[in-house]
């Protein structure tokens, strides 16, 4: 299937002024559905975000341009979008960050696909105004899952410690179903220290390991030992850069 090149995304290229939800838990499809009947629906969610974005209803854009990605990345995976598809639905949610200056979730979305030629252009926008983005440990910090969601590792300041949860999801063939298989850590970090260590609690016996360990406005996962061990559900892993994007 060919999906028609929204205007609406590409006038970012031209240098117009233009300018998360982590799982909606929507469903975009329903089962026994065919392929090209949900992929269809990549353009009228461009549409909707489309003409709220001109409304400056930037909220209930990025609504329907999540579900936008959502779907572009469904459908890519037979090839029925293409990657430069995939950009244009991320950037389209970028550019309501942008608006509403959120700097640091524009950027998240934008550098989804960095080698393609809108999010060159948004990135270019984007990146001046994180110059002065503080260099915090507290904060959101986000890691994109496919499928419009994100893993997410919430960092808190509590007393002499920080208090670090993580939200992992997998998004398999049938999320947009019967959402994401998820897990779950918690862990503490003392406020002099830049790297944590989680193990499951009450046993000795699981042969897993996480390390969180901090850098400027971003941290990285790492699992040791069998991620089956962290309790977590099918396929979902703690690993990888994780980007701050709140205080």
């Amino acid at each position: 299937m060919n999906t028609r090149v929204p205007l609406f995304a590409a006038l970012a290229v031209f240098g117009l002024p233009l300018s998360s939800p982590v799982f909606a838990g929507e469903a975009l499809m329903e089962e026994g559905e065919d392929e090209a009947t949900v992929c269809a629906r990549i353009q009228k969610y461009n549409d909707i975000g489309a003409q709220y974005y001109r409304q400056k209803a930037y909220a209930l854009a990025r609504e329907a341009f999540i579900n936008q990605a959502a779907l572009a990345d469904f459908c890519s995976i037979n090839q029925s979008t293409t990657e430069h598809q995939m950009a244009i639905a991320y950037n389209n949610v970028a550019l309501t960050y942008l608006r509403q200056q959120k700097y640091a979730w524009a950027f998240a979305w934008a550098n989804l696909l960095p080698g393609d030629k809108n999010s060159r252009y948004n990135l270019e926008q984007i990146r001046p105004h994180l110059v002065t983005w503080p260099k915090k440990i507290a904060g959101t910090y986000v890691q994109y899952a496919g499928m419009g969601a994100w893993s997410v590792v919430t960092v808190r300041q509590n007393g002499k410690s920080y208090d670090i949860g993580g939200e992992l999801l997998r998004m398999g063939i049938n999320s947009l179903m019967y959402g994401p298989n998820m897990g779950d850590f918690g862990v503490s970090m003392p406020l002099n220290q830049r790297v944590a260590h989680y193990r499951p609690d009450n046993d000795s016996e699981a042969d897993c390991e996480i390390s969180v360990r901090f850098g400027d406005n971003r941290l990285e996962l790492k699992t040791t030992g069998d991620a089956f061990d962290c309790g977590f559900g099918a396929g979902v892993h703690a690993g990888g850069t994780f980007l701050r994007v709140t205080d």
